[in-house]
């Protein structure tokens, strides 16, 4: 999906990112980052906005009424998800990098599910 945060500035940045679901927790997604990656700032001041990319039905999720927050998980608590999930991202980060990580949460509060065809609101509820 692509994340985009801002800045303490409100200068806006967008980034390309992994990131898992875990069963039994609905309509929250887990993500790990480098703690000295540029976007922790931005993620710790909770303004984001998501967009996944199309799926081969050329649906997406969009949305700016989510939650972002630093999690207690470490890598190795998500990391079989990532093995299901996303294919080959567990081998591409070190054993070091990997302990580095912080597991962030985006938490949709609500969504839109867009395509060429149709543009689709959904509320969670909380």
């Amino acid at each position: 999906m692509v994340l985009s945060t801002a800045n303490e500035l409100g200068q806006p940045s967008s980034r390309q990112i992994n990131f898992v679901t875990l069963d039994g927790i609905p309509n929250v997604w887990y993500f790990g980052t480098d703690p000295e990656a540029p976007k922790v700032s931005e993620l710790d001041l909770g303004r984001a906005a998501i967009f996944t990319l199309p799926t081969s039905e050329e649906l997406r999720i969009t949305s700016n009424r989510l939650k972002v927050y630093r999690t207690q998980y470490r890598f190795s608590d998500i990391a079989e998800a990532y093995q299901k999930q996303v294919p080959g991202y567990v081998e591409s980060l070190s054993k070091e990098e990997q302990e580095k990580e912080i597991i962030f949460a985006i938490e949709l509060k609500s969504a839109r599910i867009d395509s060429r065809f149709q543009n689709k609101g959904l509320t969670f509820s909380e």
